[in-house]
């Protein structure tokens, strides 16, 4: 571990406490604005840097770079760091170790060249404990040192010792160069990875992050590195990930000569942001400026047409319902990629094919997916995701099985994509055997695939297993007691569901949406008006959770089943949403039990308005006529239907 005090770094003692060293402490409370501060705050005879990474007062810095470069010193020096090198580029520990011996029998252990690269070698083979002696064992450490050290961390995701690392420098020296500033930023772009894990305390996530990375661009802007290409460009890419699109345009357009990766974070911000069109407009211009899209480029241009295609509604063309904008979009890039000779790239591949299918273009997704030169897990899973997208439970089955059979290895993506397979089809064998794979394969505790487990045994009405697989978790989440909740609720057993809701009182577990829902749909079932209204009641009241269209759905289905209309109605005008096609069903079909001609009447005219293709409200207004004895009005509803050009089969 880096110490405060460089006298120090030998004692084991130091090492300890400084491994204990929290670096959320450092982060939280008044830190991110002494950051600020301590960088503002600092003279600029410790802050300013000339642009060359070689400032004449980096003298040991030169010399150590140049004698690595030439060879140049004593033979048996430069062999014992030429061997030490080589075992860093084979991860060759123990012989790394064996070289190490040999450098302190011929006395070169005080030698920094020799320390350096053996910080350097130590790092590269993971065995930090020993690259951290070493370092801290050099006498006299230059910015070449910090750097190979703080470069050690990075490379296994050390991001808390990187930053620590920088601040340490600022504090005693010696002063961080261009490089050091880069390893920084790399550090805060792992730190943005860990949103939701508390690292800061009393501040949304992204505006913490914002704040360190605003520190760095203001030391980068003091010390003259703002035109340095690494540095500019992963600015870009930071500020993107924390949301500050504006920051990251302003750094963007202070670039001199936008390279390709300067206009591949670009493009990946706009994308990050949901600027989707944005991105392909950069996409565009990079082309113009002259830049070539690389495999990078590619992937996110592709995963921005995804995100249009999200966003459009599909239209029926060729017989099949498509997002024409978005493939229209997505054809064009694809043809890009066959003439730059990369469609068949695994990555740029898999990029293809879930952006056809999104666009609903499955035809085309099992054709990229063909044609790729390496189908790995990821790609089997995009094709797997694209079946689901098209509710396609046969053919995510069948493709499992090809999967199988080639041997390809599975992750819990893969299962969990299965299991919605099984969940579409209905096919309950197909869930008991992917359930003894998950067991034998070792994924079997991860909560994501138990709650996918216990939602697919629910579908099917397999309770039995369902309450298996959640009292075989020791820490059932939200998400668990959730499925849970609504397979007892979606297989009629309200009995079951208003017991486990009021468990999962007990357990202080807040429900959701989902589960709200289910105990309303009980409540619906078995005829539980009062316990209804204090359901929802208590929702809104006890926890501040606002109504959904579905709950209000389900308020209505439930006053309806109980003949409770006035209140159906009351519901209704209450709701800050427009109602649904299946509130009005929902509320026909009571109508229907109860014989309430004139509410049937009112949901069949709201039901056409939103739908009058729909051939459902036709039949279920017909139905209501039959119960109530008007046989004429029923040919009424039918020559209605006639001049659809409907057929009482289309009931779906």
């Amino acid at each position: 571990m880096i110490l405060s005090q460089p006298k120090n770094c030998s004692s084991n003692t130091n090492l300890e406490y400084a491994a204990r060293i929290s670096f959320t402490t450092l982060l939280c409370g008044n830190v991110l604005k002494n950051l600020t501060a301590w960088i503002a705050s600092r003279d600029n005879h410790h802050l300013a840097l000339p642009t060359s990474s070689l400032s004449p007062d980096r003298k040991d810095d030169r010399e150590e770079t140049l004698f690595i470069q030439s060879g140049c010193g004593q033979p048996s020096r430069y062999k014992l760091i030429s061997g030490i090198r080589l075992c860093s580029h084979t991860l060759d520990l123990a012989d790394g170790r064996r070289l190490h011996q040999e450098a302190c029998k011929k006395g070169f252990i005080l030698d920094k060249y020799v320390n350096n690269t053996l910080v350097y070698m130590y790092g590269k083979c993971g065995a930090f404990s020993e690259a951290e002696e070493v370092f801290c064992s050099i006498p006299r450490r230059t910015t070449v040192s910090w750097n190979v050290m703080l470069s050690a961390y990075l490379a296994y995701f050390q991001w808390g010792k990187v930053l620590l690392g920088y601040r340490q420098m600022q504090e005693h020296g010696p002063n961080p160069d261009a490089y050091t500033l880069f390893l920084a930023l790399q550090a805060c772009g792992m730190l943005q990875s860990k949103e939701g894990t508390n690292l800061i305390e009393m501040q949304p996530f992204k505006t913490a992050c914002f704040e360190i990375i605003h520190a760095f661009h203001a030391a980068v802007l003091e010390k003259g590195l703002a035109n340095n290409p690494l540095i500019s460009n992963t600015l870009v890419r930071l500020y993107g990930k924390c949301g500050a699109l504006a920051d990251a345009v302003m750094v963007f357009s202070g670039i001199i000569k936008h390279c390709v990766v300067s206009w591949t974070a670009m493009l990946a911000s706009y994308k990050d942001n949901g600027q989707a069109e944005m991105a392909l407009h950069c996409y565009r211009q990079m082309q113009v400026e002259g830049s070539i899209p690389d495999k990078v480029s590619y992937t996110i241009a592709f995963q921005a047409c995804g995100i249009i295609a999200e966003g459009e509604d599909a239209t029926f063309a060729k017989e099949r319902l498509i997002k024409l904008k978005a493939l229209s979009i997505g054809l064009a890039l694809h043809a890009d990629a066959c003439g730059m000779d990369i469609a068949e790239d695994t990555r740029v591949g898999t990029s293809i094919v879930t952006m056809y299918g999104k666009c609903g273009a499955v035809t085309e997704a099992e054709e990229a997916f063909s044609a790729l030169s390496c189908q790995d897990v990821v790609a089997w899973n995009a094709m797997l995701s694209v079946y689901i997208e098209q509710n396609d439970g046969l053919r995510v089955l069948h493709l499992y099985s090809k999967m199988r059979e080639q041997h390809v290895p599975v992750d819990y993506v893969t299962l969990i994509c299965a299991l919605q397979g099984c969940c579409e089809q209905g096919s309950i064998h197909a869930c008991e055997e992917l359930h003894f794979e998950t067991v034998c394969i070792g994924q079997g505790e991860l909560s994501s695939l138990s709650a996918k487990l216990i939602h697919t045994y629910g579908i099917h009405g397999c309770m039995v297993s369902a309450q298996s697989n959640f009292d075989g978790l020791v820490n059932p989440d939200l998400v668990s007691w959730s499925v849970l909740v609504s397979g007892y609720a979606n297989s009629g057993d309200d009995v079951m569901t208003l017991e486990h809701f009021a468990s999962l009182q007990m357990a202080r577990i807040l429900p959701d949406d989902g589960i709200f829902a289910s105990i309303l749909l009980a409540c619906s079932h078995s005829g539980l008006v009062l316990e209804g209204i204090q359901c929802f009641q208590s929702m809104i009241e006890d926890y501040k959770a606002a109504p959904k269209l579905m709950h209000y759905g389900v308020m209505c289905d439930l006053f309806g089943r109980a003949g409770e209309f006035r209140r159906a109605q009351d519901i209704l005008a209450r709701m800050p949403m427009k109602a649904d096609l299946g509130i009005w069903w929902f509320l026909m079909g009571a109508c229907q039990t109860h014989v309430n001609v004139e509410l049937a009447e009112e949901a069949f005219e709201h039901a056409v308005n939103l739908q009058p293709n729909q051939a459902t409200a036709y039949i279920l207004m017909s139905y209501v006529y039959a119960a109530a004895g008007l046989f004429d009005h029923i040919k009424m509803v039918e020559d209605m239907r006639h001049c659809q050009g409907l057929l009482w089969s289309e009931l779906d």
